[in-house]
């Protein structure tokens, strides 16, 4: 082969390559937040329903010792617990020094209506919101399942 033929070869896989990775990568955080791994929270929510945790006064449960690296940033999940064995929990995945999170909220039932209050918009007649632990206006931003949903607050 020529000399140019292989450069130009050399050329032509550098900018397929500098253009794949990059959309590979963003196609991978994308999958990894459309589709959170619910088996990591499963130890976690069985010391929830078992209340084989401590929780404090606001609703917040320290994971930091007892799952290290559950709830990124300061390890604190939120929980209320309801009648009998029913509770929501949330497991932060961001949280801002204003208070601002999101995350994913487990219940162990279904939620039904009287769970949640209508969120006061102008726009947005459909949203709805929901306590746990200290946040009592939690955005219900998704179901994703009958017991899991993302939740956020303070973001929209």
């Amino acid at each position: 082969m020529p000399k140019s033929e292989t450069s130009s070869r050399a050329r032509l896989l550098i900018v397929i390559l500098s253009v794949a990775l990059p959309l590979l990568a963003v196609f991978m955080l994308w999958w990894q937040y459309a589709h959170p791994n619910f088996d990591k929270y499963s130890a976690a929510i069985e010391a929830m329903r078992t209340h084989h945790i401590s929780v404090d006064l606001q609703g917040r449960v320290d994971f930091s010792k007892q799952f290290p690296g559950l709830c990124p940033q300061d390890g604190m999940a939120l929980v209320t617990y309801l009648d009998g064995s029913e509770f929501r929990a949330v497991f932060p995945t961001y949280r801002d020094k204003d208070a601002t999170l999101a995350g994913l909220m487990y219940t162990s039932r279904p939620l039904q209506e009287d769970d949640t209050i209508p969120r006061p918009s102008a726009i947005r007649f459909d949203q709805r919101l929901i306590r746990v632990g200290s946040y009592g206006g939690l955005l219900l931003e998704k179901k994703l399942n009958d017991h899991w949903y993302k939740v956020s607050y303070k973001i929209h």
